[in-house]
């Protein structure tokens, strides 16, 4: 294939057929949406960098020789430029995309490689791109320099680290990640890497920026998030699978994570 194959995006156009559009200075908040069946798979790239987080349904991405599926919860960057392929399988199929002007990341001494891996590293990345679009809802005189705020803040928590984390660190979250719905105690996560207690605390919030207790709460409210769009199961009842002990907890750890209650997100 040839860049003449590629269909080109300008900032702020989609190939789906729904799409609400916030523009702000140097950078594009959208929602896109698939309500019905339509064939697609177009290959395309977009002329700024991108990141696109998955709401509700999902598709299989190629990009070159690599391919996946992208399910609720879901988070990729795109690079200025980079041809990529969607096939949407499940719908309706909604996404909440955010793109960065070149001159954005120029103005603040940022590379499309570090937005990569902050999005990727940066725990709450997911809560930013959420926060971002209830202040684009909303919309005030200020919403413009508080979504550049918000941006940034996914990015400035990793420029005071120039190592990465040590292996057992690794490995701890990755415990964490996966029992999440068991809330393992700091004893037992230092005997599953034989380190002690206080070292794991503390390390944890130096490399992540998080203490342990906040991070399980940050896995539970992305499992909701998930449940939320894409299943009709009530709040209440997907409370209690993600770990609340009551819908009030829930509703409340929710909206301080995302800025969205969650009945209102479930209407987004």
């Amino acid at each position: 294939m040839t860049q003449s194959d590629f269909i080109s995006l300008m900032p702020g156009q989609y190939l789906a057929p729904k799409c609400h559009r916030f523009d702000y200075n140097k950078i594009q908040v959208c929602l896109t949406e698939y309500p019905h069946y339509q064939k697609t798979g177009d290959w395309h790239h977009h002329k700024n960098a991108m990141v696109s987080f998955v709401m509700q349904g999902g598709n299989v991405e190629s990009r070159w020789q690599t391919h996946l599926e992208r399910l609720p919860g879901s988070l990729n960057f795109y690079h200025a430029g980079e041809p990529h392929q969607n096939i949407y399988k499940v719908f309706p199929s909604k996404h909440l995309s955010l793109e960065v002007d070149q001159s954005f990341l120029d103005d603040h001494c940022l590379t499309e490689v570090r937005l990569a891996s902050a999005m990727i590293n940066n725990p709450k990345s997911k809560f930013i791109l959420l926060n971002i679009l209830n202040e684009a809802i909303q919309h005030d005189r200020y919403t413009d320099s508080v979504i550049q705020s918000l941006f940034l803040s996914i990015v400035q928590p990793l420029q005071t680290l120039s190592k990465a984390p040590p292996n057992w660190l690794k490995q701890v979250k990755s415990l964490l990640e996966n029992q999440w719905s068991e809330w393992p105690s700091l004893a037992q996560l230092s005997d599953s890497v034989n380190v002690h207690p206080v070292t794991i605390s503390s390390l944890f919030n130096h490399y992540y920026h998080v203490t342990i207790s906040d991070f399980l709460r940050i896995l539970k409210v992305e499992h909701a998030i998930q449940m939320i769009q894409n299943c009709e199961k009530p709040l209440t009842e997907i409370a209690l699978e993600c770990g609340f002990s009551d819908q009030s907890h829930f509703t409340r750890v929710f909206k301080s994570k995302t800025g969205f209650l969650p009945a209102r997100y479930r209407r987004v």
